[in-house]
C-alpha cells in the first residue's frame, strides 16, 4: 500500500471513511491519519510516500493504537520515504496562529500544522526527513522558528529548544523505518510486486486553487493520471 499525498482536512476523512468500510468488515473501527490504511491487512508492506508531510509524534501514536488493536507486524510492515517533509511542532502553532489571523473568516483547519508544513515545502524552507542525519538540521529548523518569529514575534508561543530535545530521540526512533523511495519503488517493481496507491491529489500544481475549492473537492482524477505522476510524487 502506497501513500503519497497526505493535504488539510482531506485526506485524514478520506481515509477515516474507507477504515469505517473495513471496521464493518472486520468488528472493529480503524482511524488513520498519517499512517496508510492498507496496514489493517497483514499480507500489505505499506509507505508513505515523499508528498506526505510527516509527523513523527502522529506516526508512533498510529502504530501503537493499530498495536492495541491487535493488527500484526506493523512496525515490519511501514517504511517512510526519506524525501518526506517534517511536520513540526511549530507548524501547528503556526496554523492555529493563521486562523486567529483570519477572524469570522477562519478557514476551519485541525491546526495540525499541515498547512503550513506544506507551505514552507513550497517556499523551500522545509526540512525533510532525512535532514534530520544531516548535522545542519539544528540550524536550519531554527532559522525556520526565525522566520516566523519575525512574523508573529511574541504570539509564537513556541520553544525551539523543546522541539530540538524531541527530534534527538525521534533520530533514532526513525532510523529503522526510512527508506529512500526510488529504490524502494524500484525494487517493488522488479519484484513485480502488487501496489495499491492511496492518495488524495492535493499537490503543489494545486496551490493557486482557492482553498474552500481543496476542502470541497479530492480531485481523484484517473488511474491513468496517477500512475504517470507517481515517480514525480516519489
Amino acid at each position: 500500500m502506497l501513500g503519497i499525498q497526505s493535504s488539510k482536512g482531506i485526506s485524514g476523512r478520506d481515509v477515516e471513511m474507507m477504515a469505517e468500510a473495513i471496521s464493518r468488515a472486520g468488528g472493529q473501527t480503524f482511524s488513520f491519519h498519517l499512517l496508510p490504511s492498507g496496514l489493517v491487512n497483514p499480507s500489505t508492506d505499506n509507505f508513505i510516500g515523499s508528498g506526505v508531510v510527516f509527523h513523527p509524534e502522529a506516526f508512533f501514536r498510529e502504530l501503537h493504537q493499530l498495536e492495541s488493536q491487535g493488527v500484526p507486524r506493523v512496525r515490519e510492515r511501514i517504511h517512510d520515504s526519506s524525501r518526506c517533509h517534517l511536520n513540526f511542532a511549530l507548524h501547528g502553532v503556526v496554523d492555529e496562529l493563521s486562523e486567529r489571523e483570519l477572524g469570522t473568516g477562519q478557514i476551519g483547519t485541525r491546526k495540525r500544522g499541515i498547512g503550513p508544513a506544506y507551505g514552507a515545502k513550497a517556499t523551500r524552507d522545509g526540512l525533510r526527513v532525512i535532514d534530520l542525519y544531516d548535522e545542519s538540521f539544528e540550524q536550519k529548523l531554527r532559522s525556520l522558528a526565525q522566520g516566523y518569529r519575525r512574523r508573529y514575534g511574541e504570539l509564537l508561543g513556541y520553544s525551539v529548544e523543546e522541539e530540538l530535545e524531541r527530534y534527538r530521540a525521534h533520530k533514532e526512533q526513525l532510523r529503522p523505518y526510512i527508506v529512500d523511495a526510488v529504490e524502494y519503488m524500484t525494487a517493488a517493481r522488479e519484484n513485480r510486486r502488487s501496489v495499491l496507491v492511496e492518495d488524495v491529489d492535493f499537490s503543489i500544481d494545486r496551490l493557486k486553487e482557492s482553498v474552500v475549492d481543496l476542502f470541497q473537492q479530492s480531485n481523484m482524477g484517473t488511474l491513468a493520471k496517477r500512475c504517470k505522476n507517481l515517480v514525480e510524487k516519489l
